[in-house]
């Protein structure tokens, strides 16, 4: 609507008037709807009372297995000693027996056995 369209001083203040109380009328009915708000929640809150707790769960009752019975034990067989194979002999451990060997042995000199 526009403005122009009223003429008279009468009926612009009229339309004004009609504006303002509306605008008011609205915050007031907001206001009150604000202020009803939190007494609604704390009569929820109050009429709720304490939380309400669940049940306790029944526990499920543990049967005990039965007891296997007792294994047979077999007299342990005794261990027979093997006779150790001898490892073949490395090229340094020949080297080293020969040598050991021959510092056994009596010199030979040249002019032959001493007395």
């Amino acid at each position: 609507m526009r403005l122009r369209e009223v003429v008279s001083a009468e009926e612009l203040l009229g339309l004004w008037k009609l504006i303002s109380d509306n605008v008011w009328t609205a915050i007031n009915t907001q206001s009150q709807q604000q202020a009803s708000a939190p007494q609604a929640e704390t009569r929820r809150t109050a009429t709720a009372g304490k939380p309400k707790r669940s049940k306790p769960k029944a526990k499920p009752i543990k049967i005990p297995r039965p007891v296997p019975p007792p294994k047979q034990r077999t007299p342990p067989v005794p261990v027979i000693a093997k006779p150790q194979q001898q490892k073949p002999l490395t090229a340094q451990q020949v080297w080293n027996q020969r040598n050991q060997q021959a510092l056994q042995r009596q010199p030979i000199t040249a002019f032959g056995p001493t007395k």
